[in-house]
């Protein structure tokens, strides 16, 4: 406010300077172009965009509740699928790794653009190979690493949100919940042999990688717990046991 009674009204479109002065009965007034305006405290305003992503949020079922609600739906969607129709006599211990690295293979082929067509044998060739690759690449990534859940969250967070997607190593391993029900759809397409066939097959792919990486880590304990004596070189060796000799 300016000593001469003026004042300046700052809104979204702009600011005017108004004329401020105290009526009789003691309420605050702006006067702009001749007409009087009384003043009075504003209430909460939103601006458009934020009403307008919350509307959308809640309509299309997009806040992280209801994304994590629909992933778990397309996991009992999939779960669902192969003990009826499927005709699957026992669940994998190991079908989350199942349920989230055939959508990434799917979207790998896709973005190289290729297309995926289940029904045929060699394209589960395809991508019975990109779930190597994905097994392979991931546990080569993470050799000699140990991230804890807190740490992963955070990287997770930080990486990629609903409004700012970053393209980094995490991100090429996150799975959304459209992908895994477009895979449940090519699934649908598949007869009872040649979806027995690429289950098992992506199975062994992943207990082959797991026992390979479980080796090591008890090879990395071993060497850990290992006596210093033992893991030392000749003459360190010789030096300790020269009194049992």
């Amino acid at each position: 406010n300016c000593p001469e009674g003026t004042g300046q009204l700052t809104g979204t479109y702009g600011s005017v300077v108004v004329d401020v002065f105290t009526n009789d009965d003691g309420d605050q007034q702006v006067r702009y172009e001749g007409e009087d305006y009384k003043t009075c405290h504003p209430g909460v305003w939103w601006h458009p965009k934020v009403i307008l992503r919350a509307w959308v949020s809640s309509h299309y079922k997009l806040r992280r509740r209801d994304q994590r609600n629909y992933i778990a739906r397309g996991i009992s969607e999939t779960l669902s699928y192969l003990l009826v129709q499927g005709n699957v006599h026992v669940i994998p211990h190991n079908i989350n790794d199942f349920v989230c690295l055939m959508p990434i293979a799917i979207r790998r082929i896709t973005s190289a653009g290729g297309t995926v067509d289940l029904s045929r044998a060699s394209c589960r060739r395809d991508v019975l190979e990109e779930v190597k690759y994905l097994v392979n690449t991931k546990n080569e990534s993470n050799r000699g690493k140990r991230m804890s859940v807190n740490t992963m969250t955070n990287s997770l967070s930080e990486s990629t949100t609903f409004t700012h997607k970053a393209h980094s190593a995490l991100s090429e391993f996150m799975v959304t919940p459209e992908e895994i029900m477009g895979m449940i759809v090519m699934l649908q397409r598949l007869s009872e042999g040649p979806l027995h066939d690429l289950i098992l097959a992506s199975m062994e792919i992943i207990k082959r990688q797991q026992d390979k990486v479980d080796e090591e880590q008890a090879k990395s304990m071993s060497l850990k717990w290992a006596p210093k004596s033992m893991v030392s070189h000749g003459g360190d060796a010789e030096e300790d046991f020269g009194s049992c000799v």
